[in-house]
């Protein structure tokens, strides 16, 4: 099961963390979008910049910027 999630502001993605990855989709096509984003232990949390293409994951390491 999933653990955290966020929408982007236009609705179009939905960046969901499933083990150590943050999987994006595309909600209009109902499909990843891209590659899954690796490498993330131990997240806290995710939010979508205003623009809708920049994602901030924080984990206990700090903040990292997609």
């Amino acid at each position: 099961y999933p653990y955290e999630s966020a929408f982007s502001p236009d609705g179009k993605l939905l960046a969901v963390r499933k083990e150590n990855d943050i999987i994006l989709w595309d909600l209009s096509k109902g499909d990843t979008a891209g590659e899954p984003l690796e490498g993330v232990s131990q997240l806290r949390s995710l939010a979508f910049g205003p623009d809708s293409k920049t994602l901030a994951s924080c984990n206990s390491d700090g903040l990292r910027w997609q």
